[in-house]
């Protein structure tokens, strides 16, 4: 319907005087549209091919990223089921660049990465599926990161739980921060002050899905919760239009 809407608008000479890189022009105006070749095919047939953006992350929120690194309004853009970027505007391309670098070497330690953002400083953040934060500097990044991943397993093995932040800023190691426990009450002290005694717990809360990592640069905004998942179309597509079908009622 958009695409035929935007080629109407540019058919009311006719067959013959209708210009084509008006329509061309009008359906590569829409946000979904990266290019389109307009023909006619006689009698009266309007002829479109336009292949679609792709769309690869959604940009702090609002905004969507294509595979080429430019970025484009939709509407509803925060309901796609996409790893959400942020930082400089003029950046965007880097931090697509970056993102495809180092998701496949976190995909390879089954950790999904869900956001990444790039502070004004070059530095880096890493949000992974779980909420635990990576933070990188601007230089040496994937030979510390890689660092990180070839312990990583033993270290969630060794706490029993992952990490909420990983530091990989230093030159020779990282600074794990785990999330706090809450503190174990001595089962006596618990009956002198309650009464009865309780057993004590030792388990550790979840940490929130929700928490902001802090940053120097602009914030990563949180996944939408609970999205619902919109699948993209095909890249490719053609129509076909007669003068008839371009014409108002």
């Amino acid at each position: 319907a958009e695409v035929r809407a935007a080629a109407a608008g540019h058919t009311a000479p006719g067959f013959f005087a209708v210009s084509l890189e008006d329509v061309r022009a009008a359906i590569e105006h829409l946000p979904w549209v990266d290019t389109a070749d307009v023909r006619k095919r006689w009698p009266d047939v309007i002829e479109v091919r336009l292949r679609e953006r792709e769309a690869a992350a959604i940009w702090q929120g609002s905004e969507l990223v294509d595979t080429s690194g430019r970025l484009f309004q939709v509407a509803d853009a925060g309901q796609l089921e996409l790893p959400i970027f942020a930082g400089p505007r003029v950046r965007v391309r880097e931090v697509l660049d970056f993102y495809r670098r180092v998701e496949p070497l976190l995909r390879a330690q089954n950790l999904k990465l869900t956001a990444v953002q790039m502070s004004r400083r070059g530095g880096w953040l890493l949000r992974l599926d779980d909420g635990t934060d990576l933070v990188l500097a601007d230089q040496q990044t994937d030979a510390r990161l890689a660092r990180f991943l070839s312990v990583q397993p033993l270290i969630v093995g060794a706490q029993g739980q992952k990490p909420q932040r990983v530091d990989l800023r230093y030159a020779n190691g990282f600074a794990v921060a785990f999330r706090a426990a809450p503190p174990v009450v001595p089962v006596r002290a618990r009956a002198e002050s309650q009464g009865d005694a309780q057993p004590p717990t030792s388990s550790s809360p979840s940490a929130p899905t929700n928490a902001r990592p802090e940053s120097r640069g602009e914030e990563i905004p949180p996944a939408p919760a609970a999205a619902p998942a919109v699948a993209l179309l095909p890249p490719t597509h053609l129509f076909a239009f007669t003068f008839q079908d371009l014409t108002p009622a």
